[in-house]
């Protein structure tokens, strides 16, 4: 049986291969592309095509990213809550043998997750300014909003 292994095998792969070869490839869901050709002519007349997608799904791909920023949002807001330092902690540290490692584990996760979350205010704020550019959201709050934190990164 021991010397059949070595001829079973290879033919075992070749029918695995040849069934997945007679299988009719998937057709194709969307024939017309998403974006249309840009023609651009620089200064020196050189003229070249750049894809370019359509203002609507761009306007729809960056509302569905404000929304799922505002999930991630929220999910870390939670983690930070999960996160603090709270009285069970406190006991854990005071009776376990390892338990000052224990507070500087917790510590540290707490530090990472307000990291996130500074991260997470600044891709906000630039999608905000982002949406008003593009013109998704002219509302004025927006305005308001993109014209303050301009005045605070200037000051």
């Amino acid at each position: 049986m021991a010397r059949y292994r070595f001829t079973i095998l290879p033919a075992l792969l070749f029918a695995a291969q040849c069934s997945f070869a007679a299988e009719p490839p998937a057709p194709f869901e969307n024939p017309e592309p998403e974006f249309h050709w840009l023609q651009l002519r620089n200064a020196h007349g050189l003229v070249t095509n750049l894809p370019a997608s359509s203002r609507e799904e761009l306007s729809h791909r960056l509302v569905e990213f404000r929304a799922n920023l505002r999930r991630r949002k929220v999910e870390l807001d939670l983690a930070e809550e999960d996160g603090r330092f709270d009285v069970k902690d406190a006991v854990i540290t005071a009776v376990l043998p390892g338990g000052l490692l224990y507070a500087a584990f917790r510590a540290q996760q707490h530090q990472q997750i307000q990291g996130r979350q500074l991260q997470m205010a600044e891709q906000m704020q630039d999608l905000q300014q982002d949406l008003i550019a593009f013109g998704v959201m002219p509302s004025e709050s927006l305005m308001a909003a993109a014209n303050h934190s301009r005045l605070a990164g200037a000051e």
